[in-house]
Formats: C-alpha cells, sequence, structure tokens
C-alpha cells in the first residue's frame, strides 16, 4: 500500500514542478492571458485537444511539429 501511495505522491510532485516551470507562459489552458498566449496558443487552438492545461498535459502546439513545450527541461516521460 504505501509503495502504491510514494508513487503516486511522487507523480503528482513531478506534475507540480512541471507546472512551476512552466508558469511564465503559455500552457494552453484557454485564459490567454498571457501575451504569449496569443503566439502560442491563438483563439484557444489547444481546447481542440481537450478540457486543461494542454500544454502541461503533454500536448504540443499546433505550430511546434517535434517540440517538447509542455515537458520540463530532461523530462522524457510518454504519459504526461
Amino acid at each position: 500500500m504505501a509503495r502504491v501511495w510514494s508513487r503516486r505522491i511522487d507523480a503528482q510532485i513531478a506534475d507540480l514542478e512541471r507546472l512551476k516551470l512552466r508558469l511564465s507562459g503559455c500552457i494552453g489552458c484557454g485564459c490567454l492571458s498571457l501575451r504569449k498566449c496569443a503566439l502560442c496558443n491563438p483563439r484557444d487552438a489547444a481546447a481542440d485537444q481537450g478540457a486543461g492545461a494542454r500544454y502541461l498535459l503533454g500536448d504540443e502546439p499546433a505550430w511546434a511539429e517535434g517540440a517538447t513545450a509542455a515537458r520540463a527541461p530532461g523530462d522524457t516521460r510518454a504519459d504526461l
């Protein structure tokens, strides 16, 4: 039981660390409150991929073919 909780807590910590790294840029959440959002997520195009902060969830901006916009440097997890 402790191992399951430990893995879950580690995953949540990793999610929070990614969020912290991305707070100064567009995360694809749809708020469009930053000037960068107009460039990274024009007209909230990320919403086509679903609800939430799409770039934190692993989706890439449409303009960034092969980019890793949602991942922290060195993060290679495929299940973001």
